[in-house]
């Protein structure tokens, strides 16, 4: 394998999309480059990092309902007069 096919299938890798041919390949590959192996481990460690908790913010605690009221609002305004007996439910969960 040469390092531009390395480098191709290193997010595949990282993410365990390839088959078992192709991660022996890669794996030996990064064995024995040691550039293409330094690119593995950097976005290994930026995975690592953007699965750090400081990277969500939780939505204000009545976000929901002011969307849920906010949805409701819209489907009113392009609702024809009357449909029948039928009404419509927005969910959110």
């Amino acid at each position: 394998m040469n390092c531009q096919k390395a480098l191709e299938m290193i997010h595949s890798h990282i993410d365990r999309e390839l088959d078992e041919t192709h991660t022996t390949e890669i794996k030996q590959h990064l064995e024995q480059c040691p550039g293409c192996n330094v690119s593995w481990q950097e976005q290994l460690d930026l995975r690592s990092a953007l699965q750090d908790d400081s990277f969500y913010h939780r939505a204000p605690a009545d976000f929901k309902e002011r969307l849920k009221s906010t949805l409701q609002k819209e489907v009113e305004a392009t609702k024809p007069a009357h449909t029948g007996n039928s009404s419509e439910v927005i969910s959110l969960r």
